[in-house]
């Protein structure tokens, strides 16, 4: 479980020059008062804190689910929440893939375990190392497959706003060619296997550190040939031009640059997504689960007002509510070894002890934020307390952190 220690958001905590004042609020007893628990049992909420998560997920236009990625509790909590929000309204479930990525995931009705794994063993990248991206980022999991599954059971829209991921371009390839005609996939059955192999040569040479494959993908002659090919069907051309702008994004030099262009490439597919299925921004209802970082509020942690900050002016705008969620964890299993966050000595793992601290074993912790926004401002030190965790409270209303976190069920 050692992963779970490389992918906790960088969420830091609170720094060592607060004034006594500040520290004594934001201690274990001060934050008490702010705190609900609850837990997740055969999918449904149960506890005090399923109460007032309901009733504050019901009362919003915009739910979102600031994640860690690769996160099993994470994935539980999405599908026991799922028909909660559907007796309420929502329809509609935003994630953190590409657009035609998004597609594929909204086409799966009976069985999206067994499509998704299907597609994983397909299309998976494989390292060096053992490990492993499937070709649709985040859904590497069986329970990533059973939330999907649940939304579907419900009839929602699935869609997707970044990117489309380099690891998911020959998976994206062989959707090209399964759009043709049969006559036509006759015709270039042995380009389309051509392909493939070169995709996946490409792929190795990016592995073993050669050129990356968004830098060397429009210099095969193979794949230009086939992609002049697959022009002939009009979806096709839609999904190069978001391979070539996924390229684009990817090529962008500095980190700031290439996020920023991806970030106003997920608000452009946003938009193309409401007014392409008639969602009204006005007052239909969405649940979100991405990175925390592209769904705060305010100035996220890369410089860039992100998709969260949209959503929440969007809502309150058209006189609505936002609840925006992060997840931290504490707990976690490395092997059978029960491992926690607060007693790291790593100093990543110590940034946000303060509010870790109210993670349980057994239980789900939440943690209203929406309070300690008004103490903070109200401090005299407030500038010594525009900390990360002071922009922790700024950017989100809800701190939830899970029971103890386990390995998630590989699906592939």
């Amino acid at each position: 479980m050692k992963k779970y220690a490389k992918i906790i958001l960088i969420f830091v905590a609170i720094t060592m020059n607060l004034e006594l004042e500040a520290q004594e609020f934001l201690s274990i007893e001060k934050l008490k008062p702010f705190c609900y628990s609850f837990d997740i049992v055969d999918d449904t909420l149960q506890g005090n804190g399923a109460g007032f998560l309901i009733e504050e997920m019901s009362k919003a236009q915009f739910t979102m689910l600031g994640e860690y990625h690769g996160s099993l509790r994470i994935s539980e909590f999405t599908k026991s929440i799922i028909p909660i929000l559907d007796s309420v309204g929502y329809k509609t479930l935003m994630l953190e893939v590409g657009p035609f990525s998004g597609q594929i995931l909204n086409s799966y009705q009976l069985d999206a375990v067994g499509e998704l794994e299907s597609l994983n063993h397909k299309f998976s990248v494989r390292y060096n190392n053992g490990e492993r991206d499937t070709p649709i980022p985040f859904f590497s999991y069986v329970e990533d497959a059973a939330f999907l599954q649940e939304s579907k059971k419900n009839q929602w829209n699935v869609f997707g706003v970044d990117q489309e991921y380099d690891f998911g371009f020959k998976m994206l390839m062989d959707l090209m060619y399964h759009n043709l005609e049969d006559y036509k996939k006759a015709e270039l059955q042995d380009l389309h296997l051509k392909t493939l192999t070169v995709m996946d040569s490409l792929m190795t040479e990016d592995i073993n550190d050669g050129e990356n494959l968004t830098s060397s993908i429009f210099k095969s002659t193979i794949l230009n040939d086939f992609l002049s090919e697959m022009e002939i069907v009009p979806e096709n051309k839609e999904i190069i031009q978001a391979i070539k702008k996924s390229v684009e994004i990817y090529e962008t030099g500095a980190w700031f640059d290439k996020n920023a262009a991806r970030i106003q490439y997920m608000k452009k597919l946003f938009k193309e997504y409401a007014t392409e299925n008639d969602f009204n921004i006005y007052k239909d209802k969405l649940l979100a689960k991405m990175g925390a970082i592209h769904l705060s509020k305010g100035f996220s942690s890369l410089g860039l007002f992100e998709m969260g900050n949209t959503l929440t002016e969007l809502a309150e705008f058209n006189g609505n509510t936002v609840l925006n969620i992060a997840f931290s964890m504490r707990y976690y299993l490395d092997g059978n070894e029960l491992k926690d966050i607060c007693l790291s000595e790593n100093k990543y793992h110590q940034k946000l002890k303060i509010l870790n601290q109210m993670g349980q074993k057994d239980k789900w912790t939440i943690i209203d934020l929406r309070p300690l926004r008004k103490i903070l401002v109200h401090y005299k030190t407030a500038d010594k307390i525009k900390t990360d965790v002071a922009k922790m409270i700024q950017r989100y209303d809800l701190f939830i952190i899970p029971k103890t976190e386990i390995e998630p069920s590989p699906n592939y």
